[in-house]
């Protein structure tokens, strides 16, 4: 109004995306789940924040996460596991309503979107496998030694107990492992080290703080390596 610039300066953008989110947020709600079943494999897939770095830059042939989504539920010709999704809580109705309850429709009895309200630690135990894109939901798994599968580049991708998918015909296989109870059992020890060694090598920031100390610290921190 103005003519100033701002941080997002396509405001118009933003007001319409905000605009969707809440027609969509309204419209999931009644797709909520808060139930996991016991009697079936299950597999939680963490959505990501749409257009974000971590999808667009790093990883963008999973750029559109309800396709993979359906992408997977299609090799689950037998019925043999479930996906539950759970949106990010900084991106509620960020996607498609619609989209959503015709993936329902379709797997009415291996898919689910749970409520944002649940806490991912929660989920993390009740399921039997966490599958990522590069979400630090796999990560949380992990210090739950709980089965990790991540599908694109990530900090813990390389941690000798997490298996790393480079493609949708590996996730097939691996899966297909865990049901048949070919992988093997996660190593505590390993998992413990992994953590370890990434707090040995952390510097110490504060990332939303631009006071001239903390700066200086982290700078002194790096020099100091």
């Amino acid at each position: 109004l103005f003519n100033k610039r701002e941080e997002y300066n396509y405001v118009l953008n933003h007001i319409k995306r905000n605009i969707k989110y809440a027609i969509n947020s309204f419209a999931v709600k009644k797709l909520y789940s808060s139930s996991i079943g016991s009697d079936s494999f299950n597999i939680y897939f963490p959505l990501h924040v749409p257009l974000d770095y971590a999808l667009t830059i790093r990883a963008p042939k999973y750029f559109d996460q309800l396709k993979l989504i359906e992408q997977i539920l299609e090799f689950n010709l037998n019925k043999r596991f479930n996906i539950l999704i759970k949106e990010h809580p900084a991106s509620i109705g960020g996607f498609s309503a619609k989209h959503i309850k015709k993936i329902i429709n379709r797997y009415p009895d291996n898919f689910k979107i749970l409520s944002p309200n649940m806490n991912t630690y929660d989920i993390i135990k009740k399921v039997d496998l966490t599958l990522t894109i590069n979400s630090k939901s796999g990560a949380e798994a992990l210090s739950q030694n709980k089965p990790v599968v991540c599908l694109g580049d990530s900090f813990y991708m390389n941690s000798s107990e997490v298996i790393y998918c480079n493609s949708l015909d590996k996730l097939k296989s691996t899966i297909d492992s865990f049901l048949n109870n070919d992988i093997a059992k996660i190593n505590t020890d390993n998992i413990v080290n992994f953590f370890q060694n990434i707090y040995n090598n952390s510097h110490e920031l504060e990332l939303y703080s631009n006071e001239d100390k903390n700066l200086n610290n982290f700078a002194i921190s790096i020099l100091e390596e």
